[in-house]
């Protein structure tokens, strides 16, 4: 069975056991979802406002599963306003309007069923319930690079070696990929393909997709997988000689022979990294600085996969305090030297193209040649730089 089936059973399984004293009336509502997880987002929130209108008696129940018909036909838009403004102090405004979306699908849906009148969310102006200033930090944590070398350096203490060099190559794919913690976990052998031109995984992305992603792979993640592999040979030959059960699907097996859990990748992460480091870090990691060297906001949305733009730049690009600084030390009134900068800027092109492009056959030339001598030496390098700006054109 998919992994992805398989952990959308689990979690399917865990949802009715939360949901067993839930009024049916929501239980209706998240049976309009096909998937498990969007069912799980829509029960955390629904479940959130209404204890926080029972804490402010608003609903005067004893607890969730004693709210009936009546008390939703006497929520108000300004109680649910209340609810939003409250999660201004603890939530950015774009999970705020995530979670008005939801709410305001909720109350589609008891509108449609004829319990309310109408969807009393459409009455919420936007400016009641956004601030001039969050006390949110709306930049995602990624760590810094002694952070990770710190981090790396405590899973290369991990005296049994084949869970060491697992662990490491977990966090390479993790920066050499911008893959998710569920994507990692349901990697199988079958997805992997390293021999190709340009390295890549299969994986099974977010949401309820029937079609897998294609995922490329940095240099460093295909070389660490690749001797990772080596590991999981010798591994996997010493559990049978042991007559152990091991399931040989997963590329990422536990210790005890089986698929590696999500739970087992945070403790690792949180034992190794001192509490510093959370595997989400790392895709924050990988698609910041893909932007840093790039700065190609759409190719950063190609690599994190996702469906909207403005989520890549709000979350994944990230400027510093120092490049802010230098920006604004250099405006002027006159505007004499832009120019200038920008054509220092098109120079800086220039010279990428001519390093990545054009020296490495120029040194080819050199090294190779056995008619280079004094005499044209000028003439061969000059031919050899015309040829390849020819073929650049």
């Amino acid at each position: 069975m998919c992994y992805k089936i398989e952990a959308q059973k689990k979690l399917e399984v865990k949802l009715n056991e939360k949901l067993q004293d839930v009024p049916n009336i929501i239980k209706d509502f998240l049976i309009t979802f096909k998937s498990s997880r969007t069912k799980n987002v829509n029960w955390s929130c629904i479940k959130d406002m209404f204890e926080f209108f029972l804490k402010n008696d608003i609903i005067q129940k004893d607890s969730v599963s004693n709210i009936d018909v009546d008390d939703l036909k006497k929520i108000l838009p300004i109680d649910i306003i209340k609810y939003l403004n409250g999660l201004t102090y603890t939530h950015k405004m774009s999970s705020i309007r995530t979670q008005k979306a939801i709410i305001s699908s909720f109350w589609t849906y008891l509108e449609a069923s004829g319990i309310c009148e109408n969807n009393i969310v459409y009455k919420i102006p936007k400016k009641l319930y956004r601030v001039e200033k969050s006390n949110v930090d709306t930049n995602v944590k990624i760590p810094t690079q002694e952070e990770l070398i710190a981090f790396e350096k405590n899973v290369k203490d991990i005296p049994n070696e084949f869970t060491e060099f697992r662990n490491l190559t977990i966090i390479k794919l993790f920066c050499g990929s911008g893959i998710r913690s569920e994507e990692l976990i349901g990697l199988d052998m079958k997805d992997v393909f390293l021999q190709e031109e340009s390295p890549y995984i299969m994986v099974w992305g977010k949401g309820n997709k029937e079609v897998q992603d294609r995922v490329p792979l940095s240099y460093e993640a295909t070389d660490y997988l690749t001797e990772y592999f080596e590991y999981r040979k010798l591994f996997i030959e010493e559990k049978k000689e042991q007559n152990k059960s091991i399931d040989e699907t997963p590329v990422f097996i536990s210790n005890k022979g089986e698929r590696i859990s999500k739970g087992a990748i945070d403790d690792f992460f949180k034992r190794y990294s001192n509490d510093m480091i959370t595997p989400h870090m790392l895709r924050h990691w990988c698609g910041s600085h893909l932007y840093e060297d790039t700065k190609n906001i759409k190719l950063v949305q190609r690599v994190l996969r996702h469906k909207n733009i403005a989520v890549t730049a709000e979350n994944y690009v990230h400027v510093s305090d120092d490049e802010v600084d230098s920006a604004v030390k250099m405006l002027r009134t006159d505007r004499q030297n832009v120019g200038q900068s920008n054509q220092l800027n098109l120079e800086d092109k220039i010279l990428t193209i001519f390093r990545a492009k054009i020296m490495p056959n120029l040194l080819s030339m050199l090294i190779n040649s056995e008619e280079c001598s004094e005499e044209n030496f000028d003439d061969k390098i000059m031919n050899v730089i015309q040829q390849q700006f020819t073929g650049l054109m």
